[in-house]
């Protein structure tokens, strides 16, 4: 009967550590990536910039080979343009991205709608270095403060996650941007 007891109040007590875990934490989180590139901002931006041609290094294919579909777009590159996409892969699931704001090889901005899932906001800056490379650098900010919860502590883990997603992002963009012409090296069949 001790042992019950013992083991109810550990349960107990985890609880209590969640719930106010999840009230403590932060409800917005920020993700950052970069990677050096040599190739000019010009051509990177252009592989940002056209939601269409992510499908030539998007780090989601490799979970859903499915998600470039011709129908999921709206609008040409740049300002305005928009893609939403349904997965049924769990990581990936529904939702939309459109373009708010797009400096010519400088900065794109993009607005992340989640479904039930929240609301973020991406963002590509482009530096060019002396030496002819570029630092890319990919930021998303998102609101996962619901539920109270489970979306904060949702958001411990989703640097290890998303982040990730960033760098084999970021990997593959760098192997199209300096490899133009030759489409990615390895990888899902299904990218151009």
């Amino acid at each position: 009967m001790k042992a019950l007891k013992a083991i109810g109040s550990v349960i107990i007590v985890l609880l209590l550590v969640v719930i106010v875990l999840g009230i403590a934490l932060p409800k917005n989180v920020t993700i950052n990536r970069s990677v050096t590139i040599d190739a000019p901002a010009s051509t990177i931006f252009e592989h940002v910039n056209d939601l269409r041609a992510w499908a030539s290094w998007s780090p989601w294919l490799d979970l859903d080979p499915n998600l470039f579909q011709a129908d999921n777009f709206k609008g040409e590159s740049g300002l305005g343009q928009r893609y939403c996409w349904d997965s049924n892969h769990q990581r990936i699931g529904s939702g939309c991205m459109e373009i708010v704001n797009s400096e010519p090889h400088r900065r794109v901005t993009t607005q992340l709608e989640f479904g039930d899932m929240g609301s973020g906001t991406g963002e590509w800056l482009f530096t060019e270095k002396r030496d002819g490379l570029t630092e890319v650098q990919w930021t998303m900010h998102a609101d996962i403060g619901e539920p109270v919860i489970v979306g904060p502590l949702m958001g411990v883990v989703m640097d290890g996650f998303v982040g990730e997603m960033f760098e084999s992002g970021l990997a593959n963009l760098k192997e199209v941007s300096e490899n133009p012409g030759q489409g990615l090296l390895s990888g899902s069949e299904n990218r151009p």
